[in-house]
């Protein structure tokens, strides 16, 4: 399955019932907006995932082509904790552990937009479900 296609984000979604996963998710409930620029076929793709005690409790898969409205439509900071945005190839290597979410954001080909003061209390369970992420397998 292709990375950010609906198959990969849906096969995301069930595996976010592990129990491994949501011992180290409990209590995260919340909306994350993940958004990837120039994906194959000319496509910007956001993902909108809720999060309910950890688990993915349902997401939104959008697609326009890319340098639409999905770049500049920001997010409703009172119901999503963040956004986070980056090329495809970003998403790529952040899939493959090739790149930290550190790493991107220090060295500036990742960005996040929302209240850090709120982010930085959930990292622990941000850095998990990125982990869950990587987990399942995609081509690129």
């Amino acid at each position: 399955m292709k990375l950010w296609s609906q198959e990969w984000a849906e096969a995301v979604k069930a595996k976010s019932g592990d129990a491994d996963y949501l011992k180290k998710t409990k209590g995260f409930t919340t909306t994350l907006h993940f958004l990837a620029l120039d994906c194959p076929g000319g496509v910007d793709k956001r993902v909108e995932w809720d999060f309910q005690d950890g688990k993915v409790a349902s997401l939104k898969l959008s697609e326009e082509a890319a340098g639409g409205s999905l770049r500049s439509v920001p997010s409703d900071e009172s119901k999503v904790l963040f956004r986070g945005v980056g090329s495809y190839d970003t998403w790529c290597k952040l899939h493959k552990k090739e790149l930290t979410t550190a790493q991107g954001l220090t060295g500036g080909t990742f960005k996040v937009e929302g209240d850090m003061m709120k982010v930085m209390p959930k990292i622990g369970a941000i850095d998990a479900f990125n982990n869950l992420m990587s987990s399942v397998s995609a081509e690129y």
